[in-house]
């Protein structure tokens, strides 16, 4: 597995979001679409930012492989 990208999404005390948090967002939600995992990740990273997404550029991409 490569090496940890620090996921940059701040708490309010400045904790980042991390990749520990995304892996076990991912690992909860397998089952889910792309669409749902968007959703969910997004809740996930206002939680934790207090609703705020403006420290960088947010980007991700969920995909389907059947």
């Amino acid at each position: 597995m490569p090496a940890a990208i620090p996921l940059e999404a701040p708490s309010p005390d400045g904790v980042l979001f991390g990749t520990d948090r995304l892996r076990a967002l991912l690992s909860e939600n397998a089952s889910a679409s792309p669409v749902e995992l968007k959703s969910k990740l997004l809740t996930s990273l206002r939680n934790w930012t207090g609703g705020r997404l403006d420290h960088d550029d947010v980007t991700f991409l969920a995909i389907e492989v059947a």
